[in-house]
C-alpha cells in the first residue's frame, strides 16, 4: 500500500516538473491523482476483506478491513488532496498574464504557439501590462500571448541606452534567455498614451517571439544572419500592421489625432513621428496588399517590408552583425 502511495506521489511531482506549467491543468491532475488513488485504497481494502473471508477470518478480517483500511484510504485520500490543492493554489499559486487566452495553432496559421514556460508575468510598470492587455485585445495573430509570461519590459534610463531608438528587445544571450525575453522602452513613452506603446510593443514582442523559438528549436531556419534579420524585422512591422487593423475607431482616431496635432502646432515628438512615418509607409503596403484572406494579405506584407527594409541603409546596416544568435 505504501508502495502505490508513493509511487502515485512520485509520478505526479514528475508530472508536474517536466509537462504541467497552468494551474487549471494542476487542478485536473490532482482530481485525476486522487480518483486514481482512491480506486486504489477502496480495490486493496476490498481484497484484504475478501481473502480475511476466505481464509475464514471474517470477524477479525472485517474488523481489520472497517477500523483500518478504510479509514486509511479516505484518510489519506483527504489529506493529499488537500495538501495538493494547498500546494497549486497557495503559497505556488500562478497570476494569469493580462488577457490570457488559449491559443493553439502555430505562427504560419496565424496564431503564436506558446513558448514561455512560466506561469507568471515578470513584474512591470501598469502602463506595460495594459499595453500587452491591449494587444491580446486586438490582435489576431497574438505572438505576445506565446512569450507574454516571459517579457520583462522596463523604460531604459536614457535614449542614448538604445541609440534613440523607440525601444530595443535584446538579443544578448546575457541579457535574453528562452525564460527572459528583455525590452527596453525609450523613456519617451513615459508620457505617451497606452496605445503608442502597445503599437510599439506589438513590434518588440515578435522579436521576442521569434528569438524564444530559434532558443528553444522550435523555429528553425536554413537563411543566413542577415536574411534571418531581415525576416525578423519584417515580421515585427507586419505584427504592428495587425495591430493598428485590430484597433477599433475611437482608438485609431486617437492615434490620428496624435499625428494632426503634430502637425498643426509642429511638434517635433520623435514617437510621433515614427507613428507618422509607420502609418505612410503601412499605406503604401496595404495598398498592394489589401484582401479577404488574411494569410495572403499577411504575406505579401511580410513581403513588402522585405523589400522595403532591404533598401533603408540603416536595417542594412543593423542586419550585417545580427541573426540567429
Amino acid at each position: 500500500m505504501l508502495t502505490v502511495w508513493l509511487m502515485t506521489i512520485l509520478v505526479f511531482v514528475l508530472i508536474l516538473k517536466f509537462g504541467i506549467t497552468s494551474s487549471s491543468e494542476r487542478l485536473v491532475w490532482i482530481l485525476a491523482v486522487d480518483v486514481l488513488v482512491g480506486i486504489a485504497s477502496f480495490v486493496f481494502a476490498m481484497l484484504s476483506f475478501i481473502l480475511d473471508r476466505i481464509s475464514k477470518k471474517k470477524d477479525r478480517g472485517t474488523r481489520r478491513t472497517f477500523s483500518f483500511w478504510f479509514p486509511f484510504a479516505f484518510g489519506s485520500l483527504f489529506v493529499l488532496g488537500l495538501l495538493l490543492l494547498f500546494w497549486t493554489y497557495g503559497v505556488f499559486s500562478q497570476q494569469p498574464s493580462p488577457g490570457a487566452q488559449q491559443i493553439t495553432k502555430t505562427e504560419e496559421n496565424g496564431f503564436a504557439e506558446v513558448l514561455c514556460g512560466r506561469d507568471r508575468p515578470y513584474p512591470m510598470l501598469p502602463e506595460f501590462a495594459r499595453a500587452l492587455s491591449l494587444i491580446q485585445q486586438r490582435m489576431p495573430v497574438n505572438v505576445a500571448y506565446g512569450v507574454s509570461n516571459c517579457l520583462e519590459i522596463k523604460y531604459a534610463t536614457s535614449d542614448s541606452e538604445i541609440e534613440d531608438a523607440e525601444g530595443v528587445f535584446v538579443f544578448d544571450p546575457v541579457k535574453s534567455s528562452e525564460d527572459k525575453l528583455t525590452i527596453f522602452v525609450s523613456p519617451r513613452y513615459k508620457s505617451q498614451s497606452d496605445i503608442l506603446t502597445a503599437l510599439l510593443l506589438a513590434h518588440e514582442s515578435s522579436h521576442a517571439f521569434r528569438y524564444a523559438g530559434v532558443q528553444s528549436g522550435n523555429i528553425k531556419s536554413d537563411k543566413t544572419q542577415a536574411e534571418f534579420c531581415y525576416e525578423d524585422e519584417a515580421l515585427a512591422f507586419t505584427n504592428q500592421i495587425i495591430f493598428l487593423a485590430g484597433l477599433n475607431e475611437g482608438e485609431k482616431e486617437s492615434l490620428i489625432s496624435m499625428v494632426e496635432s503634430q502637425r498643426q502646432f509642429f511638434s517635433n515628438s520623435q514617437e510621433v513621428s515614427f507613428l507618422k512615418n509607420y502609418l505612410i509607409a503601412s499605406g503604401e503596403g496595404l495598398g498592394r496588399c489589401a484582401g479577404t484572406d488574411f494569410g495572403k494579405t499577411f504575406s505579401c506584407m511580410k513581403d513588402y517590408w522585405l523589400e522595403v527594409l532591404k533598401t533603408t541603409p540603416s536595417y542594412q546596416k543593423q542586419c550585417e552583425g545580427r541573426g540567429m544568435k
